[in-house]
């Protein structure tokens, strides 16, 4: 068995029911301690594994409450759930950066983050960091004879695909970062005139997971699929059933982490943040989801032009800035 096998394992037996709150740790630790994390990461399997292991370090108890993004967002943004959140996180930058805009988040206040985490994968003004990073790839199954691999994601509407395409929720980070994309590159309309190309291609009805989607392509019942590169390996097992392609217009999908306004436990929240995005932590996190950790984000920017950072940055962002945007497009084009 190796590392990643072993770590799925651990993983796998600490699943967790999705929507729920859960406690990591152990049961003594007092009330006083516990730190409280409002996720909206899809996969619900790694907190507990992992926040177990800054218990084991500090002795103090993690609080998971988890849930969809517009719903887990919301309620951090209400505080409208007790126990408040002490930290938010979110699959995809939207969902801190509308907690940020909404004043639900305080400015991260920690030499110890800014040391670890280059400046492009953070917010300017320090309202959130992020985690990790994967990219928006297309994804092919074996079995299926396909036409050449596509250049674009606007490609995935050509005649080729007709019935051979599956697409993850619209609402889900990966969908959105695409969506947002297109709108920048080419503009509203035409994106629009892509989406709904893409729906006409379907094989099956829009899946409401990218797990669920890629599952469907590893069968054989599409051809091709927009996902994460990083869903995409955990997904794709020793069969090798799964094969991607980044396009020409790959996007940055990140989690993203931030403090909230009402927490209760700030001092434990920054305290578990520096933790999440120490270089030991990240590479735990990292090799669980097969994301690049966000340390790693530091040789990108030593290595990259002002231009390119400035162009990564605002890849990064984009699907905050033009969250509004993709969300009537997809409306618009009934692509749920």
């Amino acid at each position: 068995m190796n590392a990643l096998q072993a770590t799925a394992l651990l993983l796998g037996s600490l699943a967790l029911a999705g929507g729920c709150e859960r406690e990591a740790g152990h049961a003594g630790s007092g009330r006083g301690g516990e730190v409280v994390v409002y996720a909206t990461v899809a996969d619900e399997r790694y907190l507990q594994a992992l926040f177990a292991s800054w218990t084991e370090d500090t002795g103090i108890r993690v609080r998971i409450r988890q849930g969809t993004a517009p719903r887990i967002v919301d309620e951090v943004i209400e505080n409208s759930v007790n126990p408040p959140a002490d930290l938010l996180w979110t699959e995809g930058v939207a969902g801190v950066w509308r907690a940020a805009e909404e004043g639900a988040l305080r400015p991260i206040v920690t030499a110890g983050v800014a040391q670890h985490v280059p400046g492009w994968l953070r917010d300017p003004e320090a309202y959130w960091v992020a985690t990790g990073y994967t990219t928006a790839v297309i994804v092919y199954g074996t079995a299926w004879r396909m036409p050449a691999a596509a250049r674009s994601f606007a490609d995935l509407a050509a005649a080729g695909y007709a019935g051979r395409l599956c697409l993850p929720a619209s609402g889900l980070a990966v969908s959105r970062a695409v969506i947002a994309g297109l709108i920048a590159d080419i503009g509203t309309r035409p994106a629009e005139t892509v989406v709904r190309g893409w729906l006409a291609n379907l094989a099956r009805p829009v899946f409401a997971t990218e797990a669920a989607m890629l599952e469907a392509i590893a069968a054989g019942d599409c051809a091709a699929g927009i996902a994460t590169e990083a869903d995409a390996r955990k997904m794709s097992g020793p069969d090798g059933l799964l094969r991607t392609h980044t396009p020409e217009d790959a996007r940055i999908v990140v989690e993203a982490i931030g403090v909230a306004r009402h927490a209760r436990n700030p001092q434990g929240a920054v305290a578990l943040l520096t933790w999440l995005t120490d270089t030991a932590a990240q590479a735990n996190y990292a090799e669980a989801l097969q994301v690049t950790p966000a340390t790693a984000g530091a040789a990108a920017e030593s290595a990259a032009t002002g231009a390119e950072l400035q162009r990564l940055a605002a890849d990064l962002l984009r699907p905050a800035w033009l969250a509004e945007d993709s969300g009537l497009l997809a409306e618009r084009a009934r692509y749920r």
